[in-house]
């Protein structure tokens, strides 16, 4: 049996009996050549998944196409559960490599798997990525938002230095 062959390649195998006298035999070794074409097969497993935007019902994903799509990838499919909840999970498909999940739990933590699907069918799903949706209390303080208060604060204090300025300069 041949393992790890490639899809839609052409192999030439040379097969040759040998027993522990062929050493021995004065004519050339004798074999024979065998060509084995390999049909399409599915794609090899999804391996680099990376997070992308977090927040407290969601969680953004991407990943690289397959290392052997072994044919062009028609979509992908992600399964997610809840960590611990496996027998309850959700399935999203997708043509490109990027999905959002919604609806999740704040401060949860969140496993993912991602497979191809070909013409040859669905491969096999990746390995377990694990993520986690950020608590409630923390989407309240935003990072976004900084500089948004940086700039009032700034606009307060120069507006203050005015007034103060003003009623200074009247007296």
């Amino acid at each position: 049996m041949m393992v790890d062959l490639l899809a839609h390649t052409n192999y030439t195998f040379e097969i040759e009996a040998v027993n522990g006298v062929s050493d021995l035999s004065p004519g050339a070794r004798q074999y024979v050549s065998v060509n084995v074409t390999t049909n399409q097969a599915a794609p090899s497993p999804v391996t680099n998944v990376k997070k992308g935007k977090i927040a407290k019902n969601s969680i953004s994903l991407s990943w690289q196409e397959p290392d052997r799509p072994n044919g062009i990838i028609l979509e992908y499919e992600i399964k997610y559960f809840e960590k611990d909840q496996e027998t309850s999970y959700t399935i999203i498909k997708s043509k490109e490599t990027t999905i959002t999940a919604e609806g999740l739990k704040p401060a949860s933590v969140y496993v993912f798997q991602i497979r191809a699907r070909t013409a040859a069918g669905y491969g096999v799903f990746s390995r377990r990525f694990e993520f986690e949706t950020i608590p409630v209390f923390a989407a309240s303080s935003d990072q976004s938002q900084i500089p948004i208060i940086a700039v009032s604060v700034t606009v307060g204090v120069i507006l203050l230095a005015v007034v103060i300025g003003f009623l200074l300069s009247g007296r």
